[in-house]
């Protein structure tokens, strides 16, 4: 996973992710949410800077991941979605192939 100021604040993909989520018209629960939002401090303040992601298993085996590489970016659920449905059937292969396109380190 990803972690640190730079990665957190200053990638291309978190004003990008954000823009992209309000002219699709999925922003209201994020307003919603910020209306009522409170300050919160982790524990450890360097968990503040930690990103996260998704992951499909079949088994054991990771047939699809995606790191987060900002805030907002996050997999697609659609390619997630395929995932689970082809590793739910038995399909790791074809299930891998689906997330390739999301997969980021």
């Amino acid at each position: 996973m990803n972690k640190g100021v730079a990665q957190t604040f200053f990638r291309p993909e978190t004003p990008l992710a954000l823009a992209q989520r309000f002219l699709d018209g999925r922003a209201k629960d994020l307003t919603d949410t910020l209306a009522n939002w409170k300050v919160w401090i982790p524990p450890k303040l360097n968990q503040a800077y930690l990103q996260g992601g998704m992951f499909v298993f079949e088994g054991t085996a990771a047939v699809f991941q995606h790191y987060d590489p900002s805030p907002s970016a996050h997999a697609d659920l659609d390619e997630v979605m395929a995932a689970v449905r082809l590793a739910a059937g038995g399909g790791q292969q074809e299930a891998t192939r689906a997330g390739a396109s999301s997969e980021s380190k």
